[in-house]
């Protein structure tokens, strides 16, 4: 099995690089994550996995360990394939993926390209037990991630006044988000999230 790849990516196209390894191209399949910190014509190092199927081999790469943990993670959900793997952290980066998955926020998921609700809700009824045991550290994976990128200012200080109430943090944020419109002040998203939240 290959673990990682040293070299020059020397062709970059549609979730798709190959990385020259001792004058040997390896086309990976990649996140677009991955696919904005390659540079044509550089060197990279990529995390790799292979899946080896009776007429197909493929190789994935990934520039982040945190990422290659979590698209083994997502392929061993039942109905989850390499390329709707690939799709998800695309759209999501680890961080996002496992906060919307902690706080059961299945409409995060299943906006991924190939993504319904019935997988999406698949994938946080299979992995919310296993992603708490990665490395939370290195994931970042409090719920302030998921807050400061899915939630407006606005809704963030409304999220703060809502807690210093005793309110938790994830049942908050699961409604503040409806709420969470232009239109909206800081006092109109409390009264709303209150009627929900008692």
């Amino acid at each position: 099995m290959i673990y990682s790849l040293r070299g020059i990516v020397s062709h970059i196209d549609n979730n798709i690089a190959i990385i020259e390894c001792n004058n040997i191209g390896y086309i990976c399949n990649v996140s677009n994550h991955t696919l904005n910190g390659l540079t044509l014509g550089s060197e990279s190092y990529l995390y790799a996995h292979m899946i080896i199927r009776q007429d197909d081999i493929n190789l994935y790469g990934f520039l982040s360990k945190e990422e290659l943990n979590m698209f083994k993670l997502l392929i061993n959900v039942s109905g989850v394939g390499p390329k709707c793997g690939i799709s998800i952290l695309s759209s999501l980066t680890p961080e996002l993926l496992i906060n919307a998955i902690q706080l059961e926020d299945y409409e995060v998921i299943k906006v991924c390209q190939g993504v319904g609700a019935k997988v999406s809700k698949r994938i946080i009824l299979e992995l919310k037990d296993k992603v708490n045991d990665l490395d939370q550290n290195k994931l970042g994976s409090s719920s302030e991630t998921v807050n400061k990128n899915s939630l407006s200012l606005v809704a963030l200080e409304a999220m703060e006044a809502l807690e210093s109430l005793g309110y938790i943090k994830s049942e908050i944020y699961k409604v503040v988000r409806k709420y969470d419109v232009d239109s909206n002040s800081i006092e109109d998203i409390v009264k709303g999230a209150l009627k929900e939240l008692r």
